[in-house]
């Protein structure tokens, strides 16, 4: 609706989610929330301009001032946002809206490997730097299942290996550089094709395809997920060391490991094998959730990327931040919401 409401005046709400028909705003500041576009436009944080908030106390704090710089001392909004609801409730939000963009390029890009996709991103971001909007990385057993399973759902390539989905803003399907690339990465990757989408409908396919991975995925089973970001150079080190170690602890299991490349967040996640009980796949959770989030911690990265820490990654908190950073995050509880009301056990 809130994207709607800033299209009928010409502007752009760049929030670009999954679940974008059924998350609301408040949601999105109380998680950080990502989503496809921050490349160009940044996670929500750097996009809001005001809050309201209602504290523990019953006060209404009020930092609604749409004011670009503010050096008035604390940032106080900033600690609502990404806290999970546990410090207050947010009950208005002023949001940065954009251009419309002129023109969109989306491209769907197929490559031997995630090495690739990532050799790719780097030479789009040399060329174009804020033009692009959007990379994100796709398997093809992702793709299998939301053509399998989705209704109107196909594919757009026949190419097989992994897949990269791109979004330009105000960038010319016909670019010089745009060319460069496509025909660099076609002579250093023989298996290398690009569809660049000639039509609306065939660009909200390709985005169909992406948008539908964890709905598709639910058809297959049960899975173990996980929402980590990495270095973008760990990236490819970090996916070829883990899965054998996965596969070596579940044999069959199928991972689906998808996301943002650009700014390092994956969702990596693991769909139990063909042939095995959904149970007796998530006896294997625990061993799951530590095989990968040790070594996400190992490679420089976080086992929590925009979906928070809740109540299932709080073992994993003070690895994550270390013992300082926890006790300074219970100090700012306290201050805020000394009986807990909010959001009771989260976090912390």
């Amino acid at each position: 609706i809130a994207r709607q409401a800033a299209a009928a005046d010409g502007l752009l709400l760049a929030r670009d989610l999954a679940s974008a028909g059924s998350c609301q705003i408040g949601g999105n500041v109380s998680t950080n929330a990502g989503g496809v576009n921050v490349l160009r436009y940044g996670s929500i944080r750097q996009q809001v301009l005001g809050l309201e908030v209602v504290t523990a106390s019953g006060d209404v704090f009020d930092a609604t001032q749409a004011l670009r710089k503010n050096n008035s001392g604390y940032d106080l909004k900033q600690l609502f946002i990404g806290a999970e609801g546990t410090l207050g409730i947010v009950t208005a939000v002023h949001l940065c809206l954009f251009a419309q963009p002129q023109q969109r390029t989306v491209m769907w890009v197929s490559v031997p490997d995630v090495q690739a996709v990532v050799h790719c991103f780097g030479l789009l971001r040399e060329r174009f730097s804020g033009n692009v909007s959007a990379f994100e990385l796709i398997p093809d057993i992702a793709v299998q299942f939301v053509a399998q399973h989705m209704s109107g759902m196909r594919r757009v390539s026949d190419a097989r290996g992994v897949h990269a989905l791109i979004e330009l803003h105000d960038v010319s399907p016909d670019a010089r550089p745009l060319q460069g690339v496509v025909a660099h990465m076609a002579a250093q990757y023989p298996a290398f094709d690009a569809v660049i989408a000639t039509s609306e409908a065939q660009a909200q396919m390709m985005w169909g395809l992406r948008h539908h991975i964890s709905d598709a995925q639910r058809c297959e089973g049960a899975s173990v997920k996980h929402d980590i970001a990495l270095p973008i150079s760990q990236i490819a080190p970090f996916i070829e060391s883990v899965l054998p170690e996965i596969e070596r602890l579940v044999t069959g299991i199928r991972p689906v490991i998808f996301g943002h490349i650009g700014d390092g967040n994956l969702h990596f996640n693991l769909s139990q094998p063909v042939g095995v009980a959904a149970d007796a796949f998530r006896a294997h959770t625990v061993a799951l959730n530590d095989l990968v989030n040790n070594a996400v911690i190992a490679y420089g990265g976080t086992v929590s990327a925009e979906h928070g820490i809740g109540l299932q990654k709080r073992a994993w908190l003070e690895r994550q931040v270390g013992g300082s950073g926890v006790a300074m995050m219970r100090a700012i509880k306290q201050a805020l919401d000394p009986e807990h009301r909010f959001n009771p056990g989260k976090i912390l």
